[in-house]
């Protein structure tokens, strides 16, 4: 991996474990990525991708992928050295960049960033003004977790175990309390089935193991219930205990343009306008 570029595997059509570099310098070792600047996508193959104009430009980052598919891109800095406080999401589904009102407490570049069991990212270590290293660390979202808990279980989903009224072109995702052996997270140990039959689709594990996305090939059918089953996923010691959840789709079929940014019922482009970090809370270590 170049060191003056991030990067992050993504669900939906990057399911097949295809990744981007999200950054500001070029490099030599990037071997077909393509790279993500503030003036939009520098395509370094004939690959396509939709330009993110709004991402500020930065390098020696993070860029850590949240349950709903979003980046949380964090610190950084710029062309000319100065250390970047902005936190920005950004969706490839929407191809929206929001910038968060909340900053880091104090810049910091080089650091390493890790999804925890709740939902929040925690930056740890770098370099900070002058280039001395950072042994503090920051957590950007919600609280930790009054009491750590090393069971291995399912913390999150999307859509919510018995949601109703899922968009039939929703994520479908979980957030485990512990990272899991990505290898054990495919379309044997994890199924997404309706009454009728089982849903085709691309299974994969991201950010270390802490996520699994699901990403059906067609829009579910609507007015239908689902169950999504994980049997067979473990942490290499420990197997997760089989765990099902289940939801139903709205009555109404996908609009024709299932990709733009127009709200959609239960858990789609609809959760680009929730807040997935609540209020952004800083913590210092």
């Amino acid at each position: 991996m170049a060191a003056d570029i991030d990067f992050f595997a993504l669900e939906q059509d990057q399911q097949a474990g295809d990744e981007i570099a999200l950054g500001n310098t070029p490099s030599a070792g990037l071997r077909g990525f393509a790279v993500a600047r503030g003036d939009g996508y520098g395509d370094q193959t004939a690959g396509q991708l939709s330009p993110a104009k709004r991402l500020t430009s930065r390098a020696y980052h993070s860029a850590t992928l949240l349950l709903d598919g979003r980046v949380l891109v964090a610190g950084g800095a710029t062309q000319d050295g100065k250390l970047i406080q902005d936190l920005e999401l950004w969706s490839r589904r929407t191809n929206l960049v929001e910038k968060l009102q909340s900053r880091l407490d104090r810049g910091r570049r080089n650091h390493t960033a890790r999804l925890l069991a709740n939902g929040s990212v925690d930056l740890r270590g770098g370099l900070g003004a002058g280039g001395a290293a950072l042994g503090d660390n920051e957590a950007i979202g919600a609280a930790p977790d009054a009491l750590a808990s090393d069971a291995l279980r399912v913390e999150e989903s999307i859509p919510q175990s018995g949601a109703t009224g899922v968009a039939v072109d929703s994520i479908v995702a979980v957030r485990f309390a512990k990272p899991v052996q990505v290898t054990t997270v495919n379309q044997t140990s994890v199924s997404l089935k309706s009454a009728d039959q089982e849903v085709k689709a691309r299974v994969v594990a991201a950010e270390a193991g802490m996520l699994a996305f699901v990403s059906p090939e067609a829009p579910l059918s609507p007015g239908t219930a689902y169950t999504l089953t994980l049997d067979g996923v473990s942490d290499g010691i420990n197997p997760l205990a089989s765990t099902e959840i289940t939801f139903n789709t709205n009555a109404e079929k996908a609009p024709q343009q299932a990709a733009s940014a127009q709200p959609t019922a239960g858990g789609g482009p609809q959760r680009e306008k929730e807040e997935i970090l609540p209020r952004c809370r800083r913590l210092r270590g």
